[in-house]
């Protein structure tokens, strides 16, 4: 399985790849391959469910490409030269996710209270998980903090408050005894 996101670290595969149809490489391996536009769930359900029932009858390895887009940077350090703005607008166009909610409301598979009671329950997980990370993150940099100390905070010894901060040295200012 295959996610093409057609950018993937810099510029698109168009632009770096004489052939950027990468299901066409399994041939090379002798490997089936299928591509199929990764921005429709259904398509690529399809798809999986294909590739399995061929391997089931011919264990053999097989080759399929989701054909898709990625939103978003790599990292907050990708200033994302590569596209332009309109290019992202127009692929957000083909967001699987509304596509495949679009979906099931035409086919009443799902109705509009659903919808509205699965997005709640998605919001409060993000919620809880945004602050389980908020929370694992402070006692990591608690834990730390004592770690790069080297002492915890009942160890701690006052320092003379007569003494001048050169006096004192680094070792002890990590240890909290610095100038306060």
């Amino acid at each position: 399985l295959c996610e093409n996101t057609r950018c993937p670290r810099g510029p698109a595969i168009e632009g770096t790849h004489a052939n950027p149809a990468l299901a066409g490489r399994a041939a090379g391996y002798g490997m089936p391959a299928e591509a199929v536009d990764g921005m429709d769930v259904t398509e690529v359900e399809a798809a999986v469910r294909r590739a399995v029932a061929a391997m089931r009858a011919d264990p053999h390895p097989r080759f399929l490409e989701l054909q898709t887009y990625r939103f978003r940077a790599h990292s907050m350090f990708d200033a994302e030269l590569y596209r332009g703005k309109a290019e992202v607008a127009e692929w957000k166009k083909r967001d699987p996710i509304p596509r495949f909610r679009d979906w099931l409301l035409q086919c009443n598979l799902l109705h509009e209270g659903e919808v509205a009671e699965i997005e709640a329950e998605v919001a409060a997980q993000v919620r809880n998980a945004e602050a389980a990370a908020e929370q694992e993150m402070s006692t990591r940099i608690q834990e730390e903090r004592v770690e790069v100390a080297g002492v915890h905070q009942e160890h701690q010894q006052p320092h003379d408050e007569g003494q001048r901060p050169q006096d004192i040295g680094a070792g002890a200012c990590l240890r909290g005894q610095g100038p306060d």
